[in-house]
């Protein structure tokens, strides 16, 4: 869970990228992963999205990309 306020999107409309930790490697590099928060203008249901959780999923991750590139996603 995050409770960083400034990890947040905070208002309507808003839209951030974030980096949420998850673990050090065995070589003390720190390993992240991006999320993309984004706020309607309007309040209203929540959705997630998700994809390459296995790593060799890479439909998914075009399909992702086309979602934040919609202009749907400027609503």
């Amino acid at each position: 869970m995050i409770h960083s306020a400034t990890a947040m999107a905070n208002l309507l409309g808003d839209r951030r990228n974030i980096e949420i930790p998850v673990a050090p490697t065995y070589t003390h590099d720190t390993l992240s992963i991006s999320v993309q928060v984004i706020r309607g203008k309007l309040h209203g249901p929540k959705l997630f999205v998700c994809a390459a959780i296995h790593g060799d999923e890479i439909n998914g991750v075009e399909i992702i990309r086309r979602l934040l590139k919609s202009p749907l996603m400027n609503k």
